[in-house]
């Protein structure tokens, strides 16, 4: 349930601050951004309370999903200082 939660926190944090244009109108209304982020929380909630198994899955795979970030990113930092030592090594 927590995944969810986050999710609906980054996609308001996102729609607050892209622009404009992004959003499809002129203006970008603060006051609607947080009400539709506030709607999104409410609906939210409403299925999590009606659907526990599904947000406690979802919650699950959120875990299993940021395990699997922290490995591609030791992955990919390991892969960068071992380009880096090459290039070093190469430059000598």
């Amino acid at each position: 349930m927590m995944f969810v939660f986050r999710a609906a926190f980054w996609i308001a944090v996102v729609s607050a601050f892209a622009p404009s244009a992004l959003l499809g109108h002129g203006e970008a209304n603060a006051d609607a951004v947080v009400a539709d982020a506030q709607d999104m929380t409410r609906q939210v909630t409403e299925f999590c309370d009606q659907a526990g198994a599904i947000c406690e899955a979802g919650a699950e795979a959120g875990d299993f999903l940021d395990i699997l970030a922290d490995v591609a990113a030791v992955r990919v930092n390991r892969w960068l200082e071992e380009r880096e030592a090459a290039s070093t090594a190469s430059d000598s």
